[in-house]
């Protein structure tokens, strides 16, 4: 999610855009062992323990809400991050953000403006796409 007080939609969009350019790049560079770095990296936050009762039982209940009477998403998650490839993590960066199938754009504010005017607003917007 990206927000902004100041900059305009078309600000915010050309951002989003330059970044994730630089990204692709960034991603283009890194070799299998800084990968392998990364992922034990996110592994480690996955499966960190749980510090107070209330993280304890907000798990518990995202797993009942999910579904998961095994209780173990975050070590099946710790495992899926294990099995990512160089060309996996690549070609989902290129679907999932570069083409941006899944964008969403919204855009609020105004003086007075009310919700029914504020979502014809967001529905005059053109589709966020790749360009």
């Amino acid at each position: 999610m990206v927000q902004s007080p100041t900059a305009s939609q078309g600000e915010i969009d050309q951002a989003v855009r330059e970044f994730t350019t630089g990204f692709e790049e960034t991603l283009g560079n890194i070799n299998k062992e800084r990968l392998e770095r990364e992922k034990q990296a996110v592994i480690s936050s996955i499966l960190e323990q749980d510090r107070q009762l209330g993280e304890i039982s907000g798990r518990y209940w995202r797993e009942i809400d999910r579904g998961a009477d095994g209780f173990d998403s975050r070590e099946q998650l710790a495992e899926a991050v294990k099995a990512v490839s160089l060309e996996d993590l690549k070609t989902t960066f290129k679907d999932a953000v570069l083409n941006r199938d899944r964008a969403l754009r919204a855009v609020t504010g105004g003086e007075g403006l009310s919700a029914n005017e504020a979502r014809d607003l967001i529905l005059q917007q053109p589709p966020v796409t790749a360009k």
